[in-house]
């Protein structure tokens, strides 16, 4: 966190002083309510001091809803970076979105500040609103805010990949993480295959989260690679790069190495022991085939165009409509089970 907080002080905003528009109609119409509340007063008699003090109590109210007034209440810079060094999140995540929305969209301003939003966001484990703030931040052309904002997004989409894996569970400590990590692949990967395998269209949950996985971990290693490029001192962007590509390197091993087995138990579930490929088929083909017909071609008509075993009826069979959607056997290649088909498309959507 020391490392994010003096990155804000790094590009603290110049000048603490905002230029807010003064709205002089309540000056003009002082002078108006004076002359009324006079006007009053002459044609009646004298009253009571409470009519006075009323009438002063209205004047001031006049001046308290001025837009002065109204600014004081907003937080200051120095405010919302206090509450992030006294690990005040929940305060500081509110008082940089209020600073934040006194300034134009897509302003360098307002850019520095969301990055403030993101730190408190992620510190909080709000990956999903911290993954926006940073996306604001990286708006900014300030190199330190931008190498700060990929740094802090590449930290985001580890845990959101780290949260798919984990049923939303933050990444512990490195040696928990390495212990757990295969149990947790495991888990994912038996229910991936159980469940259906939906469309093309509309992939299954497990197929989904798969793609998060990786897509996230892919992704935390681009911008570690993009903070590098503008801060290559920046060592825990390049130590959170190199933690997202082991991670997702073992996914990808994890991954060829089931294909391979579940590629092999199909290929012997296919052949009996001692049997060669393609022995004793073909027996007893041809019984029933043509009822009323004599099994000898030598009884009878002899050989006719029917007793090709390629074409039992004596007809060419029509050749195969062509799917240029694929939608047969919903985008599954011949010869492929439901587990190929599913490790193929995960592996097409990674590359």
């Amino acid at each position: 966190m020391a490392s994010a907080v003096a990155d804000l002080e790094s590009f603290e905003l110049k000048g603490r002083e905002k230029v807010v528009a003064t709205e002089l109609f309540q000056w003009f119409l002082a002078p108006a309510v004076i002359l009324l509340i006079a006007s009053h007063l002459l044609g009646t008699q004298w009253r009571p001091r409470r009519t006075a003090l009323a009438a002063l109590m209205m004047l001031s109210g006049l001046v308290l809803s001025s837009p002065e007034v109204q600014a004081a209440a907003l937080p200051t810079l120095p405010e919302a970076r206090a509450a992030l060094e006294s690990e005040n999140f929940s305060a500081a995540q509110q008082m940089f979105e209020q600073l934040a929305n006194e300034e134009k969209p897509l302003s360098e301003k307002r850019a520095s500040l969301m990055l403030g939003k993101a730190t408190a966001d992620y510190r909080l484990k709000d990956y999903a609103a911290a993954r926006k703030s940073y996306s604001e931040a990286l708006t900014a052309e300030d190199s330190a805010v931008r190498s700060a904002a990929h740094h802090g997004m590449s930290n985001t989409l580890f845990q959101l990949g780290w949260a798919e894996l984990a049923e939303g569970e933050s990444y512990p400590d490195a040696q928990v993480a390495a212990e757990k990590f295969d149990e947790l692949l495991q888990k994912r990967m038996e229910e991936w295959m159980t469940e259906d395998q939906g469309s093309a269209d509309q992939p299954s949950n497990g197929l989904r989260r798969m793609q998060n996985i990786m897509l996230n971990w892919s992704d935390a290693v681009r911008h570690s690679q993009s903070a590098l490029e503008l801060r290559p001192d920046q060592n825990a962007a390049q130590q959170n790069g190199a933690l997202a590509r082991h991670y997702l390197e073992k996914l990808r091993q994890k991954m060829e190495k089931q294909q391979q087995e579940m590629q092999a138990q199909m290929q012997g579930q296919g052949e009996e022991p001692g049997q060669e490929p393609g022995e004793g088929e073909g027996e007893g083909e041809e019984e029933g085939d043509g009822e009323g017909q004599p099994k000898d071609p030598k009884d009878g008509k002899g050989k006719q165009d029917g007793d090709d075993p390629k074409n039992p009826n004596g007809k060419t069979p029509e050749p195969e409509k062509a799917d240029p959607n694929n939608t047969h056997g919903k985008d599954q290649r011949p010869g492929e089970s439901k587990e190929d088909r599913a490790l193929r498309k995960l592996k097409e959507n990674a590359t």
